[in-house]
């Protein structure tokens, strides 16, 4: 069993435009590299 491994939840790249992020993660969990996404982390 493998506990608290530090994780990406979604990573978006460069080529990903236009983008709405629901989820359930921190916001730290959430990389994007594009700059046109909207990312709204839920609790």
């Amino acid at each position: 069993m493998v506990s608290d491994v530090a994780s990406q939840h979604v990573v978006l790249d460069a080529s990903t435009t236009h983008s709405k992020v629901l989820d359930s993660g921190t916001a730290s969990q959430i990389t994007s590299y594009s700059s046109d996404t909207a990312i709204r982390p839920t609790p």
